[in-house]
This record gives C-alpha cells, sequence and structure tokens, in this order.
C-alpha cells in the first residue's frame, strides 16, 4: 500500500470513493437536505476540484494494486475535510496511516506542536477517539449535516516521514559519520573514510528526486535516523552516533514492515551488531554473499522469515 498525494488525473476515481462510503456509512444518518447539501459542496463542486488541483485542499489517498482505496482531505492546514476508506479495507489501518502521513508532513514544516480539527460525522466519532482526538462540543447540525467538533493536540513524540530536501544535509552527516565509526575498523581505509566520504559530496548525491523520494527520517524535532527502502529491500538504515540504543532503528524497520513488502537487504558480514539487530526484527543471515563493491569484504544477504 502506498499513501500519497492524489495527482490530478485520479481526482475523479478518489470522488467516486468518497461518494460510494458516504452514501453507505453516512448518509443514513442524514435527512435528504444533508445528503444534498454534501454531494453539492464536495462531489459536484468544480471550485472545491480546482482547490484539490492546487492544493488549497490538499488531498491524500491509500492506493493499493493502482486502486484508491481510502481518502483524506485537509482545509485550512490542520482540519480534516474529509476521511473515507472503503468498505472492504475497513478495520485495517488504512485510515489511521492516512492521517499518521499528513502528521509528517505538517512535522516537516517545523511545527513543534499540532492542533488537527475535525467536525467528524456520527459515524465516524469512535474512529477519531480511537486515534486520539476528543469531543470540544455537542453534536451540531448545519445544512441537514450532522457533526461533532472534535480536535487532536499532541507535541508528537515522533514521526516517521517522507524525507525532504530540506532534510538533506542532516541525512548526509548522519550517513558519513556512523559509517566512519562503524566502518573504518573494518575495511581500514582512511583514504575513503577521510577523503571520498565527505558530507558535500553525499549531500549533492541526495539531490537525486529518484532517490530522495525513496527515504524516510525518523523526527521527533531532531532528525535522529533515516532508512531508504527501494521496492523489496532495506537499502540503508542509519541511526545518528548520539541516538543509538534509543529504539530510533527499531521503529525506523517496523515502519517499513508494516508499510512496504521488504523482504531483503544487504549487511557487511563482520557487522555483527547490525546482524543481530535485523534478526531481532526478523531479517537473518542467510548463505548468499557478495563482496562490497572495491573491497575484500563481504556483505551477506538477509532475508525477512
Amino acid at each position: 500500500m502506498e499513501i500519497r498525494r492524489v495527482q490530478d488525473s485520479e481526482i475523479k476515481q478518489a470522488l467516486d470513493v468518497v461518494l460510494e462510503v458516504f452514501m453507505e456509512f453516512e448518509a443514513p444518518d442524514y435527512p435528504p437536505e444533508g445528503v444534498a447539501s454534501f454531494v453539492k459542496d464536495v462531489i459536484e463542486n468544480d471550485g472545491f476540484k480546482a482547490g484539490v488541483k492546487s492544493g488549497s485542499f490538499p488531498m491524500f489517498v491509500a492506493v493499493v494494486k493502482e486502486e484508491i482505496v481510502g481518502v483524506m482531505t485537509m482545509r485550512k492546514g490542520t482540519h480534516i475535510m474529509l476521511a473515507f476508506v472503503k468498505k472492504q479495507y475497513h478495520k485495517q489501518g488504512i485510515g489511521k496511516k492516512l492521517f499518521e502521513h499528513i502528521l509528517g508532513e505538517l512535522r516537516a514544516k517545523g511545527d513543534s506542536e499540532l492542533t488537527i480539527t475535525v467536525n467528524s460525522s456520527p459515524y465516524a466519532v469512535e474512529f477519531y477517539k480511537k486515534l486520539g482526538f476528543v469531543e470540544t462540543d455537542t453534536e451540531q447540525e448545519k445544512n441537514g449535516i450532522r457533526f461533532t467538533p472534535m480536535e487532536y493536540v499532541t507535541p508528537l513524540s515522533h514521526v516517521i516521514r517522507k524525507a525532504t530536501t530540506k532534510d538533506i544535509s542532516r541525512i548526509a552527516e548522519i550517513l558519513v559519520f556512523v559509517k566512519r565509526m562503524k566502518f573504518r575498523p573494518i575495511f581500514q581505509d582512511d583514504d575513503y573514510s577521510f577523503g571520498e566520504l565527505q558530507v558535500l559530496s553525499v549531500a549533492e548525491e541526495l539531490k537525486k528526486p529518484e532517490l530522495l523520494e525513496k527515504m524516510f527520517v525518523y523526527d521527533d524535532g531532531i532528525v535522529k535516523g533515516f532508512i531508504h527502502i527501494d521496492g523489496n529491500e532495506i537499502v540503508e538504515l542509519y541511526v545518528d552516533y548520539f541516538f543509538q540504543g534509543q529504539g530510533v532503528g527499531a521503529a525506523l524497520i517496523e515502519f517499513a514492515k508494516e508499510n512496504y513488502t521488504v523482504s531483503f537487504l544487504w549487511a557487511i558480514e563482520k557487522n555483527v551488531d547490525a546482524i543481530r539487530f535485523y534478526a531481532r526484527h526478523g531479517f537473518h543471515a542467510t548463505d548468499t554473499k557478495k563482496f562490497e563493491e572495491g573491497t575484500t569484504e563481504y556483505l551477506v544477504m538477509l532475508e525477512k522469515k
């Protein structure tokens, strides 16, 4: 499953999902006036659709096998305007993942404390309570639409979010420092560790969009680690040396397992600490090995079992 912003060509498909779920689960709680109001203000509203395209109403979708199965749309930055998941995908955590993805984007803007609001339909009140929302007023009705104002306030202990260009220098710093600390004793190549391996050159490489879009960072106000996922492979996972042993790496790898079909990775055979760490999270060494490029040290393949 992939969580991302909707593409312009997908807006109709996303709104079809919204209407389908609304009619089955929410319309029964509304009078005809409310149903008509929702259809007019959302489904048939060209101004709203234009706002989705322009980013005024950021719309996020959950996609499974090229099918949109969930939709969440924001208004005024921190107000949830729409949140719908197709019936056959209920109780699979999709709504929660959409919400967490949006929190990650908001956190990436530098917000240390977030207040998210929603006017919940009667059907969705319990869903929002499970996410941590609280009711801020009693149920109300406007134009036939019944809703309960709710609010989510948290300093966010941490989020794992997609990396942005603002993270490049921090990712490069983590990668260079950890590689020097962990790999210099193994490779004993100071020309590489202190010559070729430089923050500026690594940061320049990270500017490639096709690389950065596959990276996710652990952010609790400080970016403390990152993971690089490419298809089924965990390509890299590094945690800042000063924050190791605090559950950052565990959070990153569990995020990968929960949200992506990761099944293998490569680790330096002599990096026994890493191999033990991965084993604790279900990735075990196989008999498959290859040389680290340009060295005589082996990489061993670890597979999820």
